[in-house]
């Protein structure tokens, strides 16, 4: 199963991998008990993850931005991302 990571196309490439760290980290936190064994990470850009937040597994708030949502965690619903660009 494949664990999709979005972030914001606006940050820099440096900011979206760190970001995108996070979103990983509290998606396990979140789901200790996971069937996401460590397999398959795809990194997404989108404009904006207002329109994601409802469909993720874990989201990540940066406390430096203000707890700016910069960064989503959706398992599997490869339907619900398909055609976004990759990061």
């Amino acid at each position: 199963m494949k664990l999709y990571i979005l972030t914001l196309e606006s940050l820099s490439k440096s900011h979206q991998a760190v970001q995108a760290g996070h979103a990983v980290a509290a998606y396990l936190l979140k789901n200790p008990k996971t069937v996401w064994d460590n397999g398959t990470l795809v990194y997404l850009k989108v404009p904006s993850l207002e329109p994601w937040a409802q469909h993720a597994d874990a989201v990540f708030h940066e406390p430096f931005w203000d707890n700016m949502l910069t960064a989503v965690a959706i398992l599997g619903k490869s339907d619900l991302v398909k055609g976004l660009p990759l990061l």
